[in-house]
């Protein structure tokens, strides 16, 4: 991995941190949508180690995004021919997802429900709808 890359990635970990997630298109541009929802298909998730007072919280280091990244890549092998890559951290677990965006609610609960998503983004209200 090149110099570049892990500045990217410390930029993206710095990015979760700061806004709780980050998606991204397949170039690793950052992706603001302001309608629709984003859904998850498929993904992976990793257990960020303890490194705050708060034992039910953690930072996410660049290393980590990177990590969820690759074992993504391996995993799925379709970075790139599909939507978008998310990332989003919660308490102490580090998520990437491949992610599709979808205009209409109603299509997005319907296909989140299908791939047994827990929930999907509302990119307009910048808030998760459980399913």
């Amino acid at each position: 991995m090149s110099e570049l890359d892990r500045l990217l990635f410390r930029r993206f970990a710095n990015i979760i941190n700061k806004e709780g997630g980050i998606t991204l298109a397949q170039d690793l541009l950052e992706v603001g949508q302001d309608y629709g929802y984003f859904v998850s298909l498929f993904g992976v998730k990793r257990e960020l180690p303890n490194r705050c007072e708060d034992h039910n919280t953690s930072f996410v280091s660049g290393h980590d995004v990177e990590v969820c990244f690759k074992e993504l890549a391996n995993k799925y092998g379709v970075l790139g021919l599909i939507g978008y890559v998310g990332f989003w951290k919660e308490n102490i677990t580090l998520y990437a997802d491949i992610t599709i965006h979808i205009e209409h609610r109603f299509l997005a609960v319907l296909v989140g429900k299908l791939f047994k998503q827990k929930a999907i983004y509302d990119c307009k209200g910048n808030s998760v709808i459980n399913l």
